[in-house]
């Protein structure tokens, strides 16, 4: 037997459908279309040829329009739920049938509830996850991982669409994540996009800002915010009445990541504007 057979296999063991569901899935011509095609052969699968040069949208479903085409293909098809990975097939990020992006929290908000706590989530999670028992970890696979492995953990997260599984080794495995996502709505009695409906609703938002001096930005933040509810775990992480950020350094390049979320548009707003002087 060749090894992606015992890898598809291993998959298939963990699919557990309560009822069809149409997927669309979109491999970004990336390398999960030669593993998806043998669990799923019935779903929509576009851009599964590998293809180097990413003719369709590029490598990164997080770029601005890479999730246009699998929108269009959930809406025509009046899908159950859109599911698109990035080129080597770690990163998943999912659709509702409304044709709206899921949050990546909100999706490791749903992953969660088929295992126990702790989770480890990333530095940069938000409210949604620490509602949850947590323990939080330094961006990033390896000490995520690592983290799981030591506190012995069945979950863990990360915002930017890494999904970590006790059950897959304490890897991330978007194609493991969107099994148990799809086992997840099967056993819905609506549909994914009413459910995530009726969760409180947070304000958010994610940017990258080039800076010159990130060193210098942090200290300064830091300062300002010295009286707020503060962490210091891979970056500045503070909680106020309504609002909380995170705000972190590259460890490569001269960009600071901006990750904040709010109760309502008027404190996001107002929050953000302060935060984005000391940034620029």
């Amino acid at each position: 037997m060749k090894y992606a057979d015992l890898y598809i296999s291993f998959l298939k063991k963990f699919l557990k459908l309560k009822r069809p569901v149409k997927i669309v899935f979109d491999c970004s011509n990336g390398t999960t279309g030669l593993v998806l095609k043998k669990i799923f052969p019935r779903a929509i699968i576009i851009n599964s040829k590998p293809n180097g040069n990413f003719p369709a949208h590029g490598p990164d479903p997080m770029a601005s329009g890479a999730l246009n085409q699998l929108r269009k293909e959930v809406l025509r098809r009046h899908a159950d739920l859109g599911i698109i990975f990035d080129s080597d097939g770690d990163r998943v990020f999912f659709m509702d049938d409304r044709g709206q992006a899921i949050d990546a929290e909100d999706s490791g908000f749903v992953l969660a509830k088929n295992y126990k706590q702790p989770f480890i989530i990333s530095a940069d999670c938000g409210w949604r996850m620490r509602q949850h028992k947590i323990i939080v970890s330094k961006v990033g696979r390896y000490f995520v991982k690592k983290k799981m492995v030591e506190k012995k953990a069945d979950f863990g997260t990360e915002r930017s669409g890494h999904y970590y599984f006790k059950d897959f080794y304490h890897s991330d495995s978007g194609i493991f994540a969107a099994i148990r996502m799809i086992n997840f709505i099967s056993g819905l009695n609506g549909k994914i996009s009413g459910y995530l409906s009726a969760l409180p609703e947070i304000y958010r938002f994610s940017k990258n800002f080039k800076v010159s001096d990130k060193e210098r930005i942090m200290h300064k933040v830091e300062r300002f915010y010295r009286k707020e509810k503060a962490v210091k775990i891979d970056g500045l992480s503070v909680e106020m009445k309504g609002f909380r950020f995170c705000l972190r350094p590259s460890n490569t390049e001269n960009l600071i990541r901006l990750n904040a979320e709010a109760v309502n548009k008027e404190i996001l707003d107002k929050e953000l504007k302060i935060l984005k002087k000391f940034i620029k």
